[in-house]
């Protein structure tokens, strides 16, 4: 799609996309059926692997006519999409300047090539204005992008509409503070790792002078200690999107800090480790399918990320359902010597309150055994820094876990300059179930 027709797309798609959030439940479903079917046909016709899958499950497109039909597709897999990659995975119908090509950033452990239809990119800018305007951006806003790399740059920029400011996390956190300081944003889109150091390195007075609107945090868990910090710091409110490169948007945050699902961009289930789905409240494996990429299609993919569907509907009077308890990936959940698996959030805690360490990393090996990375903050020493590691880690983790600290000048983060904080190899994707049978176990610490 060249860029006059694209800027045409935006323009008649504007008002459709903003207008779905607040549709009623049946209408919402009759949008996500349609494009379902659409999607579940073309993945059929054109997608060996899919066709593969259906005839083998013996489930012909026309049987999948809504979204409680998709539970009779099998899951896939990150693993799956790398087998068949590429002519087993992507549409045999696609066209050359119809989609893009891109690669994850590998923070999962996996880097997986992905492809999107050019529809779908513009389709997920008119989502990602959806929530920002909610969240009171406007187009004379500046907004500062802190990235590894700096975000193209868009014609309609010249005009003072739309504007982006590049803040580079790869730089050290006081020069990306010195560079917030000096652009002064409306808004910053950022890591909640990457502004949580900056605003460790700002005073008050200057955090709070900034006055932004908001932030808007992705790509990362964001915990409520951070999120609360953040707010108290700046004086602003922080709100989450979730998004990845395969699917664009997933879900974001409106006013009232929920998050809702991009129901028009993706179905969302929730199953447990035997692909039992579960009911609201209940938390598991997330399953995703994408309704509008047509060149690389994802019908019940299983993202690696953990949550439940909302039990109540927000105050803010979306259509769109909302998503509860979104606390990471699976291999961020910490197993226990039991078999309990510790939920990341809580496990953090104890760490990001501790004033001595400017970074911490949790990594867990196969067979159970814990490192705590450590980085000193600018005003402890390395001493300081590991006694009071270890002093976190004793609230962290129960008793009879083998737990090491180290201390390190810098803790690296991925490709993309995005952080774990925690990693578990002892719960590697797939590996839930030969821990126990279902996940109600799952978010049973801290939640």
């Amino acid at each position: 799609m060249r860029s006059p027709v694209l800027y045409l797309y935006h323009l008649f798609n504007l008002s459709q996309v903003f207008r779905r959030q607040w549709q009623g439940p049946a209408a919402l479903r009759a949008y996500q059926d349609g494009c379902l079917r659409r999607v579940v046909a073309r993945a059929h016709a054109t997608v060996p692997y899919y066709r593969r899958l259906m005839d083998r499950a013996g489930v012909r497109p026309k049987d999948v006519r809504c979204a409680a039909d998709l539970a009779r597709l099998p899951i896939t897999t990150k693993g799956d999409i790398l087998a068949n990659f590429p002519e087993g995975i992507l549409s045999s119908a696609r066209r050359e300047g119809h989609y893009r090509q891109s690669t994850t950033s590998g923070s999962s452990g996996w880097r997986m090539p992905v492809y999107c239809d050019t529809t779908q990119l513009a389709l997920f800018r008119l989502m990602e204005l959806r929530q920002l305007w909610d969240l009171g951006y406007r187009p004379r806003d500046l907004m500062a992008y802190m990235r590894p790399e700096a975000p193209k740059g868009r014609h309609f920029q010249r005009l003072g509409l739309f504007r982006r400011a590049f803040v580079s996390i790869l730089e050290p956190v006081e020069r990306q503070a010195e560079a917030l300081l000096r652009v002064r944003p409306q808004v910053v889109y950022v890591y909640p790792s990457s502004i949580y150091q900056v605003a460790r390195e700002l005073d008050g007075a200057s955090a709070r002078g900034l006055k932004l609107k908001f932030i808007l945090s992705n790509s990362e868990l964001l915990a409520g200690e951070v999120r609360a910090y953040l707010e108290d710091k700046f004086g602003c409110r922080v709100y989450d999107d979730y998004s990845c490169l395969e699917f664009q948007a997933i879900g974001f945050e409106c006013r009232h800090q929920r998050l809702h699902q991009a129901a028009d961009n993706a179905v969302v289930e929730v199953v447990d480790a035997a692909g039992r789905p579960l009911p609201p409240g209940e938390p598991g494996r997330l399953i995703l399918t994408a309704l509008h990429n047509f060149v690389m299609p994802y019908l019940r993919y299983d993202i690696g990320d953990v949550g439940a569907l909302g039990r109540e509907p927000c105050a803010c009077g979306r259509g769109f359902p909302v998503i509860e308890g979104l606390a990471g990936r699976q291999d961020d959940f910490i197993v226990a010597a039991n078999g309990e698996l510790l939920n990341p959030r809580v496990v953090c805690r104890p760490f990001r309150a501790s004033p001595a360490l400017r970074q911490f990393q949790i990594l867990q090996q196969a067979d159970g055994a814990v490192t705590v990375r450590v980085a000193p903050s600018a005003q402890a020493g390395k001493g300081e820094a590991a006694a009071q590691a270890r002093e976190a880690a004793r609230g962290a983790f129960p008793e009879g876990m083998r737990v090491s600290v180290e201390v390190t000048d810098q803790i690296e983060t991925g490709a993309a300059g995005k952080h774990r904080a925690v990693r578990s190899l002892a719960l590697a994707p797939g590996a839930e179930k030969d821990i126990e049978p279902g996940t109600a176990r799952m978010m049973r610490r801290g939640l």
